[in-house]
């Protein structure tokens, strides 16, 4: 596209030296703004779809958060159940001593919930992190195209014959323009590939934590009603 509209601007002028000068500035400005623009919207259009998969990543992890401190609330109430039905006037010093360690359990168990929930997400932040210093790092492309346009204008003048500078300006557009689709089209593309197969294993792997931090719990809790009805 960009070699016809060089083409257009070197063969296209029919009219005096000055409307050469015109023509060929218009062209020009054409030409890099729409590598400007399409830089843009892909940039644009990857982060939206990022912001996508971030939301479904974090709401699938959430929910099975939830599910699972309710399902250990549940747990909690249910032993302290079991070992209250256990306690009597009587015993009550011995199911102190017995289950002096019913308390580090349960708060040991509530913190390896939360770091379920917290470890998975170390690669997400990675990958967001990367995800914008890539984009920043590309970001120049956009300048130095419309640095063609202002080059332009401190090489030629109204009296310029623009052929003499078409075809190093149809390189420098070219240029821009393969680096584009060489060097950020496939990286955007494989950085949010990375986030669709993030949301394919990080919510699992929130909910095969919490189930082994839940049976963790649940054999320390049997254990201390073990030792509370020995009472």
């Amino acid at each position: 596209m960009f070699k016809f509209l060089i083409i257009l601007i070197s063969f296209g002028i029919v009219a005096s030296q000055r409307s050469q000068f015109v023509d060929y500035i218009l062209d020009l400005q054409y030409a890099v703004g729409y590598i400007h623009d399409e830089i843009q919207d892909t940039t644009w259009q990857t982060r939206y779809d990022m912001s996508d998969e971030l939301t479904e990543i974090v709401k699938d992890a959430m929910t099975e958060i939830t599910n699972g401190l309710t399902t250990y609330l549940g747990m909690r109430d249910r032993y302290t159940g079991y070992i209250e039905a256990n306690r009597t006037p009587e015993n009550t010093q011995c199911i102190d001593t017995a289950i002096a360690n019913w308390p580090r359990i349960q708060n040991a168990a509530g913190a390896a919930i939360a770091v379920c929930g917290s470890n998975p997400m170390n690669p997400l932040h990675l990958n967001v992190f990367g995800y914008h210093n890539f984009v920043n790092s590309h970001r120049q492309l956009k300048f130095d195209a419309q640095n063609i346009v202002l080059n332009a204008f401190t090489k030629v003048n109204p009296m310029t014959n623009v052929m003499d500078l078409s075809p190093t300006v149809e390189q420098d557009i070219n240029t821009i323009y393969d680096r584009y689709q060489a060097e950020v089209v496939p990286e955007l593309t494989t950085r949010l590939e990375g986030f669709a197969q993030l949301r394919s294993e990080i919510p699992p792997e929130v909910h095969d934590c919490i189930a082994t931090a839940l049976n963790n719990f649940s054999s320390q809790a049997g254990l201390i009603v073990q030792a509370s009805a020995s009472c």
